[in-house]
């Protein structure tokens, strides 16, 4: 008994037609999932950094150099845009002291008829926001936050 193989001309073509986009858009996804977490690690380390900064340029800063202390564009300007390395109009930055610019705050608690007077750390919050055009996938806003105590 001889066994006779029939052709199956485009077979392959078929084949590749049906399983080429699939592994192409897997492809896709793995890159632009890389590209994200390689811009959000950008944008965290620039919010950590103007963190710092903003927590050592505050009151007592400018009280001793007689330089003023750091404006929420001076953060932007000085410390994020040259981190991240992008138009300043892509990226926005807020800065928020939780109480003043001034390394500490006192607080007053009553405990009964006591009146107790504390020292408490001030400390400031840096958000960046970087508006990520990654052009066929539209614009993806990437954030971070970043909390010091104020300390200089």
């Amino acid at each position: 008994m001889i066994l006779t193989r029939t052709r199956r001309s485009g077979a392959v073509l078929v084949e590749a037609a049906l399983i080429y986009p699939i592994v192409f858009l897997i492809l896709l996804a793995i890159l632009m999932l890389g590209l994200t977490v390689f811009r959000y690690q950008q944008v965290s380390h620039a919010a950590c950094e103007a963190s710092r900064y903003a927590s050592v340029h505050a009151a007592t800063y400018s009280e001793e150099t007689g330089k003023p202390a750091a404006t929420e564009a001076d953060i932007l300007n000085e410390v994020v845009v040259p981190q991240l390395g992008i138009p300043a109009n892509q990226v926005t930055c807020a800065v928020v002291w939780n109480d003043s610019n001034k390394p500490m705050h006192t607080v007053t608690e009553t405990s009964g008829s006591q009146r107790i007077t504390k020292a408490v750390a001030n400390t400031v919050s840096v958000t960046v926001t970087y508006r990520w055009n990654t052009g066929w996938f539209g614009t993806i806003p990437v954030s971070s936050t970043s909390i010091s105590t104020i300390q200089y």
